[in-house]
Protein backbone atom coordinates (compact mmCIF):
# COMPACT_ATOMS: atom_id res chain seq x y z
CA UNK A 1 0.00 0.00 0.00
CA UNK A 2 1.67 3.11 -0.96
CA UNK A 3 1.91 6.44 1.56
CA UNK A 4 -0.74 8.14 0.10
CA UNK A 5 -3.43 4.87 0.46
CA UNK A 6 -1.72 4.11 3.99
CA UNK A 7 -2.78 8.11 4.72
CA UNK A 8 -6.07 7.65 3.57
CA UNK A 9 -6.82 3.86 5.03
CA UNK A 10 -6.17 5.39 8.73
CA UNK A 11 -8.20 8.18 7.80
CA UNK A 12 -10.96 6.55 6.99
CA UNK A 13 -10.00 4.40 10.39
CA UNK A 14 -10.16 7.24 12.24
CA UNK A 15 -13.33 8.84 10.90
CA UNK A 16 -15.41 5.22 11.23
CA UNK A 17 -14.15 5.39 15.06
CA UNK A 18 -15.35 9.14 15.68
CA UNK A 19 -18.44 7.27 14.16
CA UNK A 20 -18.80 4.80 16.14
CA UNK A 21 -18.16 6.75 19.30
CA UNK A 22 -20.85 9.90 18.11
CA UNK A 23 -23.39 6.70 17.68
CA UNK A 24 -22.53 5.19 21.74
CA UNK A 25 -22.89 9.40 22.82
CA UNK A 26 -26.29 9.17 21.21
CA UNK A 27 -27.25 5.88 22.97
CA UNK A 28 -26.14 7.52 25.90
CA UNK A 29 -28.32 10.68 25.10
CA UNK A 30 -31.39 8.46 24.25
CA UNK A 31 -31.00 6.97 27.27
CA UNK A 32 -31.19 10.05 29.07
CA UNK A 33 -34.22 11.13 27.64
CA UNK A 34 -35.82 7.75 28.20
CA UNK A 35 -35.05 8.37 31.62
CA UNK A 36 -36.39 12.08 31.97
CA UNK A 37 -39.36 10.94 30.13
CA UNK A 38 -40.50 8.09 32.73
CA UNK A 39 -39.92 10.49 34.92
CA UNK A 40 -42.32 12.92 33.69
CA UNK A 41 -44.79 10.08 33.14
CA UNK A 42 -44.29 8.59 36.48
CA UNK A 43 -47.14 10.16 38.38
CA UNK A 44 -49.44 8.94 35.52
CA UNK A 45 -48.63 5.73 35.73
CA UNK A 46 -45.81 5.43 33.20
CA UNK A 47 -48.53 6.21 30.27
CA UNK A 48 -48.50 9.04 28.16
CA UNK A 49 -52.24 8.75 27.51
CA UNK A 50 -53.02 9.62 31.30
CA UNK A 51 -50.43 12.46 31.10
CA UNK A 52 -51.92 15.80 30.78
CA UNK A 53 -51.39 17.95 27.78
CA UNK A 54 -48.38 19.96 29.45
CA UNK A 55 -46.43 16.95 30.33
CA UNK A 56 -47.25 15.70 27.07
CA UNK A 57 -45.75 18.65 25.11
CA UNK A 58 -42.46 18.57 27.24
CA UNK A 59 -42.03 14.52 26.34
CA UNK A 60 -42.64 15.34 22.79
CA UNK A 61 -40.10 18.93 22.73
CA UNK A 62 -37.64 16.47 24.54
CA UNK A 63 -38.04 14.27 21.57
CA UNK A 64 -37.70 16.85 19.28
CA UNK A 65 -34.40 18.25 21.12
CA UNK A 66 -33.01 14.54 21.00
CA UNK A 67 -33.90 13.86 17.34
CA UNK A 68 -32.27 17.64 15.97
CA UNK A 69 -29.37 17.20 17.87
CA UNK A 70 -28.41 13.45 17.93
CA UNK A 71 -30.44 11.47 15.00
CA UNK A 72 -28.57 10.45 11.87
CA UNK A 73 -30.52 13.43 10.40
CA UNK A 74 -29.58 15.72 13.80
CA UNK A 75 -26.79 18.57 13.71
CA UNK A 76 -24.15 16.79 15.70
CA UNK A 77 -23.70 13.96 12.44
CA UNK A 78 -24.32 16.62 10.35
CA UNK A 79 -21.53 18.05 11.29
CA UNK A 80 -18.81 15.12 11.51
CA UNK A 81 -20.02 14.13 8.22
CA UNK A 82 -19.20 17.56 6.82
CA UNK A 83 -15.75 17.30 9.08
CA UNK A 84 -15.09 14.41 7.97
CA UNK A 85 -15.43 14.93 3.92
CA UNK A 86 -13.48 18.22 4.28
CA UNK A 87 -10.77 16.26 5.74
CA UNK A 88 -10.63 13.65 2.79
CA UNK A 89 -10.45 15.89 0.30
CA UNK A 90 -7.90 18.09 2.01
CA UNK A 91 -6.04 14.84 2.04
CA UNK A 92 -6.89 14.27 -1.80
CA UNK A 93 -5.57 17.37 -2.43
CA UNK A 94 -2.06 17.20 -0.27
CA UNK A 95 -1.59 14.20 -1.95
CA UNK A 96 -2.36 15.73 -5.73
CA UNK A 97 0.16 18.33 -4.68
CA UNK A 98 2.80 15.54 -3.60
CA UNK A 99 2.50 14.18 -6.46
CA UNK A 100 2.64 16.74 -8.75
CA UNK A 101 5.78 18.00 -6.82
CA UNK A 102 7.36 14.28 -6.89
CA UNK A 103 6.41 14.56 -10.70
CA UNK A 104 8.40 17.58 -11.30
CA UNK A 105 11.33 16.91 -9.44
CA UNK A 106 11.89 13.62 -11.44
CA UNK A 107 11.39 15.73 -14.38
CA UNK A 108 13.88 17.44 -13.81
CA UNK A 109 16.31 14.49 -12.60
CA UNK A 110 15.83 13.65 -16.24
CA UNK A 111 16.40 16.94 -18.03
CA UNK A 112 19.66 17.04 -15.64
CA UNK A 113 20.59 13.61 -16.91
CA UNK A 114 19.86 14.35 -20.73
CA UNK A 115 21.96 17.34 -20.55
CA UNK A 116 24.78 15.46 -19.04
CA UNK A 117 24.73 12.87 -22.11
Amino acid sequence: MSVNNNAMHALLERQEQEQKHLAAAAQMAWEKCREVGDQLLSPYNGEYENAPKDVKKMLSQLRQNYMEEWSSIGKLTNLMKERHEREREELVRKNLILEKLRQAKENNRNKSRDRER
